[in-house]
């Protein structure tokens, strides 16, 4: 019972990351009985400073050949025996897993998940994304603390809201004595007042006001006039909000359409001139989407994880395909680009495993890393002669990758700086339209 007791003390001491005293009595436990599976097994989870079985299982340590863990499997009962080697068998296969990857590729998951904004939700979002790359660095546990953070923050959260909402249905309630309170005095005044400014006010509502503001938006545009661009109100589209400086947002829990997006080019008298970062992110309603003609710049990951979008026709005045724009966009199958753009950036369209054919056209000059990696189900790229630079992995893995349609002549193709990491597309047969 006494072995039993401090067993069960060192794993509490593992689960509260105090390592160096757990190794120290799993080491005494060792001494005092050394055919006690468990606690070699204890012992090796110090000595990694992982807090539990779960942890070792997600990470990629090499443990085959560690003697603690080989001792365990030793003395360890058929059952016991069983699970630690499903263990190793899981990190082989994480290792196998990490190998694929290099490691800018690791390293750019890994920012990316330990950018956390503070609220349960995030902090949840990035324990997940960083258990699938446990082993690299401290992934696995960042992954148990960001899960601990989202826990406590959660419910911090929700004390939070219930405190607020309660706070405004008094204030509410406040306002609502005070203007019972006020409105029977004021009453006969305000009917008076509203006499006298009815006909101005309606006449303004009616004609002025739009009049005004329509024609400060067509001095924007000109030489179009109002009824060649598509105009949304609020009361249209309650899910659009355009800042003065024309930056559109989208908010997901208010869209009620049918997937079928149209981004107008004037919202509420503003012309909508860029997309805010991550403004469709994770929106799995979005089926197609049709871009504002004078839209000319996207903040990062605008699309990523919009795993129901199929097909999206940009804005004639984009510049850049900005990072992360269409990542792991699962469905999408096509992307009408237009000439304006002149560089796809890093992770534009990576994990689009639905994407068969891609055309990159004129004056695009730069493909950035990663840009097309893990593109499955792509076959053809065209590549347009103003192509110069394709960095880094930018098609790895494009299993299906058949033929590279060139516009331009095969000396000049060889003169494109292709950094490593795209065997998939030198592999691929080249196609010169001269």
């Amino acid at each position: 019972m006494a072995i039993s007791n401090d067993i069960q003390k060192g794993k509490e001491l593992l689960a509260e990351g105090n390592f160096e005293q757990a190794k120290a009595l799993f080491t005494d436990i060792i001494q005092n009985d050394p055919s006690l599976s468990d606690a070699y097994i204890g012992r090796l989870l110090a000595e990694l400073e992982l807090g539990s079985e779960d942890m070792l299982r997600n990470s990629s340590f090499d443990i085959s050949e560690n003697e603690d863990f080989l001792k365990a499997l030793t003395f360890a009962g058929d059952e016991r025996k069983k699970e630690l080697e499903e263990i190793s068998s899981a990190i082989i296969e994480k290792r196998k897993l990490l190998s694929v990857y290099d490691s800018d590729f690791l390293e750019n998951i890994y920012q990316r998940a330990t950018s956390v904004e503070e609220t349960s939700e995030s902090y949840a979002k990035n324990a997940s994304v960083l258990r699938s790359i446990g082993g690299y660095r401290d992934a696995t546990l960042l992954a148990v603390k960001y899960e601990q953070k989202a826990a406590e923050l959660k419910v911090i959260e929700e004390e939070t809201k219930k405190q607020r909402l309660l706070a405004e249905a008094e204030v509410r309630e406040a306002k609502r004595k005070k203007s019972d309170a006020v409105q029977i005095k004021v009453y006969s005044i305000v009917i008076a007042v509203l006499s006298v400014f009815l006909v101005f006010l309606i006449c303004y509502n009616l004609f002025l006001k739009d009049f005004i503001a329509k024609q400060d938006v067509l001095d924007q545009i000109a030489p179009l006039t109002y009824d060649d661009v598509t105009v949304m109100t609020e009361e249209d589209a309650p899910w659009f909000y355009v800042s003065e400086e024309g930056e559109l947002r989208f908010y997901a829990d208010k869209y009620t359409g049918d997937g079928h997006l149209v981004i107008p080019e004037v919202f509420e008298n503003r012309l909508v001139r860029s997309i805010a970062r991550a403004a469709f992110k994770d929106c799995r309603k979005l089926i197609s989407v049709k871009m504002s003609r004078f839209i000319e710049e996207c903040g990062s990951s605008v699309f990523d994880g919009c795993t129901s979008l199929e097909s999206v026709e940009l804005s004639e005045s984009l510049r850049i395909i900005s990072t992360s724009m269409f990542v792991d966009c699962t469905s999408l199958k096509s992307v009408t680009i237009p000439d304006s753009v002149e560089s796809i950036d890093s992770h534009a369209f990576s994990g689009c495993t639905s994407l068969e054919s891609f055309v990159i056209s004129q004056p695009i000059a730069y493909i950035g890393k990663y840009s097309f990696a893990t593109c499955t189900s792509l076959e053809t790229i065209t590549v347009a002669s103003t192509v110069s630079r394709i960095d880094t992995g930018a098609f790895r893995d494009c299993i299906k990758l058949k033929e590279v349609f060139y516009g331009g002549r095969s000396e000049d193709f060889e003169k494109i700086s292709i950094a490593t990491g795209n065997s998939a597309f030198t592999d691929a047969t080249l196609v010169c339209d001269e």
